[in-house]
């Protein structure tokens, strides 16, 4: 309410009784009402806020994969493959949950066949859609809506970080293949579309190159990142966009690059789900197969690094791609244009670098940063970050992602149709919401995805990575705060997420530890005593991914003590947990070969050591007999270690030192032997081995240099 010129707001004293009656009466009702919503409400929106998914998941299969490999390969297109047509315009326009992956393959096959019609190319024909299936397609593509305020109604979901720029780039390029066309979604014509799409495209690669990703190091969305911005790079009419396309892909690969050992892409995650954590044999899922590509982003990492890498697998084979699966979007990667995105050399020597690094990077925002970044509103820029960080529920964003809902009708869409609960007069005028999820503290507040300072210790026997204190003693999603990479599988620790039996037993945390990591020691406290309503169980113990047939030996002998250990391909590995631990087999999750994995330490209040070692410092039997000597203790919420004449303290919530020094464990954007760059970077520079790679993103310039 805006304050007329010269009138002062009446202080409370000063109000009349009966406004005084009026609010104290809002109040109370305010504070009734606030849990009572929050108890019955928050128990249904948890698992539909907490990932990106409609309520209506069933596969299209209309994926264009199969046609564009036989198209990029010289292979005869027939009829019945064109068909797959028909299931891509029903999926869209039945807004199936998968129905959105599949917009990528067939964009590119439909702008290669008009770029060859308009070029006069002598194959063009071959890459033309039937016209009967092409009116499909666009009467579809059309109809769709590409961003949470164009009318309509329908339960998809538009607003993770990966699907903004797969659904921007999408309307952008059916804009540009349809030019005349009008909308039907909105009646708007497609000059309107290109528009608006473009622009948040542009929103969408600034806050990429600002801040980082938020789903970072994501196994499994960084593919779906891949694709549209091989589509803007190779296809866009602006020569601006397309160079700060390939800028943006530069960070992504840079992050595979530095992330992966032994080709798979496995390190820290803001969205990872139990397979993309536990990397594993393929065997133990799909029993066909290369491991590299089951990893996903495996065939962008063989392209970068090779076989010095990939030791003479071929992981970007035809056969590794599943048409309408997880990795079936990276033929737009694979098949990109010949001029196209170049993976710059420093980042190819990055990515077969065997020396033992320190890396450490900063990605996304804390919750607390928006607002003095002007990023919570209803503009498009506020709005793709704030929802980019999955933050529904949480006291800093409830109040704004219920005036977008209220703004842009979207409590009839099935993801948001329980908030209409909190949309009551009583609750917004009382100003008591965000006092309310923040004491309530549901479930859905640790679905936000938050800044994640990540240190990694890279060497030529296995890779070690941590978030650095991500988020201590909340609800955990989809993040992966800690691991150890040995290739062929990982180790890590988890308050579990389900119940055992359960796929989503290895998601997550179900609450996230306190943690922290130097070089090559892991400490972490698991606190169950979380504060808020217990909607959602939460388990009293962790346990441990560790899959002992899968290490060339381990040493069991001291699981009574709360130790273990394990070798693999020179590599050595110790968790030390504070209570006894015990392998037990969750029915139903696992393959037989491979049930010995799960290891479980019991406790309301627990915690682990991770040491990893190898043979170029030590024996195994020396790795074993010193860390079983190791000092440790754990009291007044704190967790002392000491190893190799070093003392390492780590604190339930609080700081992490090393020889009674406190670490800092904010980090620059980036900061390691091969980049300096600080937060919101005007531009960076990547060095190695006498190449580099000069990115100025708001000028949009992209230099490469080979000085030897």
């Amino acid at each position: 309410m805006k304050r007329k010129a010269g009138v002062k707001m009446k202080s409370f004293g000063q109000r009349t009784f009966f406004s005084k009656i009026l609010t104290v009466l809002v109040l109370i009702t305010g504070i009734i009402l606030l849990p009572v919503s929050l108890l019955f409400i928050l128990g249904e929106i948890i698992y539909i806020l907490k990932t990106t998914k409609s309520c209506n998941v069933k596969s299209v299969n209309g994926e264009f994969s199969d046609i564009l490999l036989k198209l990029s390969t010289g292979e005869t297109v027939v009829e019945e493959d064109w068909a797959v047509s028909d299931k891509l315009a029903q999926g869209i326009n039945d807004r199936y949950g998968s129905s959105t992956f599949c917009f990528q393959t067939a964009l590119r096959v439909l702008l290669t066949a008009k770029e060859k019609r308009e070029n006069g190319a002598e194959d063009a024909a071959k890459w033309q859609v039937p016209a009967e299936y092409e009116a499909k397609i666009k009467q579809a593509f059309t109809g769709y809506r590409f961003f949470m305020k164009m009318a309509g109604r329908d339960n998809m979901v538009l607003w993770s970080e990966n699907l903004q720029i797969q659904l921007a780039s999408a309307e952008y390029f059916t804009a540009l293949l349809w030019p005349d066309a009008v909308f039907s979604v909105d009646g708007k014509s497609a000059a309107e579309h290109k528009a608006h799409a473009e622009s948040r495209i542009k929103i969408w690669l600034e806050q990429r190159w600002l801040y980082g990703f938020t789903e970072w190091n994501s196994p499994t969305y960084y593919v779906e990142d891949i694709s549209p911005l091989s589509l803007i790079i190779d296809f866009a009419d602006d020569e601006k966009l397309r160079t700060q396309a390939k800028i943006v892909l530069d960070l992504m690969l840079y992050d595979m690059a530095t992330q992966q050992f032994d080709g798979i892409f496995g390190s820290t995650a803001g969205r990872c789900y139990a397979n993309g954590r536990r990397i594993a044999s393929i065997d133990e899922y799909e029993g066909k197969g290369s491991l590299h590509s089951y990893n996903s982003v495996g065939c962008v990492i063989n392209e970068m690094a090779g076989d010095d890498i990939y030791k003479g697998l071929t992981s970007c084979g035809d056969i590794d791609f599943k048409p309408g699966g997880y990795n079936g979007m990276l033929h737009n990667f694979k098949y990109r244009k010949k001029d196209g995105y170049d993976i710059p050399k420093v980042l190819s020597k990055i990515a077969m670098d065997k020396n033992y690094r320190e890396l450490k990077a900063s990605y996304g925002l804390y919750l607390s940063e928006l607002k003095e970044k002007g990023l919570i509103g209803q503009a498009d820029n506020q709005i793709m970050m704030q929802w980019a960080m999955e933050s529904f529920s949480n006291p800093e964003t409830i109040e704004n992602t219920l005036a977008y809902c209220r703004k842009h009708k979207l409590f009839n869409n099935g993801n948001f149709k329980e908030l209409r609960f909190f949309n009551l007069s009583v609750l917004r005028f009382s100003g008591l919401l965000p006092a309310g999820t923040r004491l309530a503290n549901p479930f859905s507040n640790g679905v936000a995805i938050q800044r994640a300072n990540m240190y990694t210790y890279r060497t030529p026997f296995y890779l070690q990575a941590t978030a650095q204190r991500y988020c201590p003693n909340t609800h955990g999603n989809q993040q992966h705060v800690w691991t150890v990479n040995f290739g062929e599988f990982a180790v890590f620790a988890a308050n579990p997420y389900d119940t055992y039996g359960k796929g989503n037993f290895w998601l997550s945390d179900g609450v996230i530890p306190t943690v922290a990591q130097d070089r090559n020691i892991t400490m972490s406290i698991y606190d169950t005593r979380i504060n808020g309503l217990k909607i959602r169980k939460v388990y009293k113990y962790t346990h441990a991914h560790f899959p002992v047939n899968l290490f060339d030996s381990a040493n069991e002998g001291k699981l009574a003590q709360g130790m273990i250990f394990g070798e693999k391909d020179g590599a050595f590995i110790a968790l030390i947990a504070g209570n006894p631990l015990k392998f037990v087999n969750a029915e139903g999750l696992e393959d037989t070969t491979f049930i010995r994995n799960n290891l479980v330490q019991e406790g309301e209040v627990t915690w682990w050591v991770c040491e990893s070692s190898d043979k170029s410092k030590e024996s195994f039997v020396n790795f074993v007999a010193r860390i079983a000597s190791n000092k440790r203790s754990f009291s007044n919420d704190t967790l002392i270690y000491y190893s190799n004449s070093k003392s390492y303290l780590l604190a339930n919530k609080g700081s992490f030192s090393v020889d009674n020094k406190a670490i800092n464990l904010e980090y620059a954007r980036y900061d390691s032997a091969y980049v300096q760059a600080k937060r919101e970077p005007d531009t960076m520079t990547f060095a190695f081995e006498g190449s580099s790679l000069y990115l100025d993103f708001y000028n949009a310039v992209r230099e490469q240099k080979q000085y030897s």
